[in-house]
């Protein structure tokens, strides 16, 4: 199954930061901009968060 695009973003080209992802029912991941991969045009995207639930919810985004 393919995953629904939660958060198309394009990301600071320095890589410089952190990106931290909230779920509605409180699960929160922080991730480094330098280890999230560069993609070209025919590629899918990347799964940052990997929800714990299907009725969860993607809830904030921020670059810090």
């Amino acid at each position: 199954t393919s995953a629904q695009v939660v958060y198309p973003k394009k990301l600071p080209s320095t890589k410089k930061g952190d990106l931290i992802l909230i779920s509605a029912k409180g699960q929160v991941i922080r991730i480094q901009l330098a280890t999230v991969p560069l993609l070209g045009r025919s590629t899918q995207g990347v799964r940052l968060m990997r929800l714990k639930s299907a009725d969860d919810l993607l809830a904030q985004v921020a670059l810090v």
